[in-house]
Formats: structure tokens, C-alpha cells, sequence
């Protein structure tokens, strides 16, 4: 069943959304540049820039500005972000935006898990016992990521709490959203939470080692031997 359709957009929202285009694909390009003319990776630069346009940079210098340029409303964010407002009613609206803002860290982490490894032999050995393609990876590849899969997991849980820009345009009372929303009435409430957002982080980082250890104990030998 269709809804019914939208309301043409006036001049303004267009406005505002080529200025949003404009300033957004900029400061991204900006980053990237100057994160590559510093020997970093361009994503690093263009998360910064991110940043540097959300409320802890651009709305403290500009709060009018920054209102102008990204209000609050969940039609002009839609525009912005390529959506379609019927799909802006659901929290799940997010999750493909998390899951672009934490790919430059799980990749790092997948990597290196990757490349510690003697892929060529495990494929092999595994093969040589009768194991199949998806017994290899099953069995075998993914047994031995253990560790980088739950490296990969804590950074995106540890992004997740920090992001603030896009709940905020989706009108999402997230903990970043509702923390800044606290701070500006209680100080020592949006401390508080800040210090339980940390001890949560530590407890989480220590669980993960802890797990580790523990899945990490076996050797790829027995690994193939159960294939």
C-alpha cells in the first residue's frame, strides 16, 4: 500500500540541502587531503572532518550556523543522507550508517588477523583431510580470526557510543544524544555518565581479552585434526 505522496519541497530546504552537499563533500575532501599530505589514511581525515562539522566543533563555534546548515528536521536530513522519509520512523534507519563509519576500523583489525595467518597452508592441510570449502572456512579460517573478529566487534560497539551527529539529524535519543541533552542543564550528570560510559568500555575491552585468551589456547593443528 502506497502513502500518500509528499509535499513539493520549497526553495529553502533545496538550498539548504545543495549548501549541505557543498559543505559536506568539501570538508570530507579537505581531510583527505590533509590527512594524505601527513602520511595517514584519507578515511582518517574524512572522519575528522565529520566531526568537525557536528555540534562538539562547528556547534560550539556557530551554534546559528550550525542549526541553519543541519536542523532538525527528519525531511532535510532524509534529503541529505539519500532516504526516503518512510524509512526514517524505525531506530534501524542507523545501522548502515554504523556500519560505514566503523569499516575503516574492523578492517584494520580483519587484516591483521588475516595476514598473521598461513592461509595457502590451512587451505591445504584442511583440503588434504577432506574438508570442503565451507568446512575450511567454517573449521578452520574463521576458528583462527576468533581474536580479530572480537577486535573488530569492540571497535564497532566502541564507535557506536560515540557517534552523535547522525542520531541527532534523526531525531534519535541515543546515549551521546541524551548525555549532550543532559549536559546542558546538569553538569555533573552528563560527568557521571561520561565516567560510566568509560568503565563500561574498560569492562568490555577486559572481557574481550579475557575471551580471547581463552578461545586462543588451541593450535591450528587440532583445528585441522577436527575438520
Amino acid at each position: 500500500m502506497r502513502g500518500s505522496p509528499l509535499p513539493p519541497l520549497d526553495e529553502h530546504s533545496l538550498f539548504v540541502f545543495w549548501c549541505q552537499l557543498l559543505v559536506v563533500l568539501g570538508a570530507a575532501r579537505a581531510g583527505g587531503y590533509v590527512a594524505r599530505r601527513v602520511g595517514m589514511p584519507r578515511v582518517i581525515g574524512e572522519l575528522l572532518a565529520g566531526v568537525a562539522l557536528g555540534p562538539s566543533l562547528l556547534g560550539q563555534i556557530s551554534p546559528s550556523a550550525f542549526e541553519w546548515l543541519f536542523p532538525a528536521n527528519e525531511r532535510q536530513a532524509g534529503l541529505l543522507l539519500g532516504l526516503a522519509p518512510a524509512l526514517l520512523g524505525t531506530p534501524l534507519v542507523l545501522v548502515p550508517f554504523y556500519i560505514v563509519l566503523s569499516f575503516a576500523f574492523t578492517y584494520r583489525a580483519l587484516d591483521t588477523g588475516v595476514k598473521a595467518l598461513d592461509l595457502a597452508t590451512l587451505t591445504d592441510a584442511a583440503q588434504s583431510l577432506g574438508a570442503g570449502p565451507v568446512m575450511t572456512i567454517t573449521r578452520v579460517i574463521l576458528p583462527n580470526l576468533r581474536t580479530a573478529i572480537l577486535g573488530a566487534a569492540f571497535l564497532t560497539i566502541t564507535v557506536v557510543l560515540g557517534e552523535y551527529v547522525l542520531s541527532s539529524l534523526f531525531l534519535y535519543n541515543t546515549l551521546p544524544v541524551y548525555m549532550a541533552d543532559v549536559g546542558t542543564t546538569q553538569a555533573q550528570g552528563a560527568a557521571a555518565l561520561a565516567l560510566i560510559t568509560v568503565l563500561f568500555t574498560w569492562l568490555l575491552l577486559i572481557g574481550v581479552s579475557v575471551i580471547t585468551r581463552r578461545l586462543g589456547g588451541g593450535r591450528v593443528a587440532t583445528t585441522i585434526a577436527g575438520a
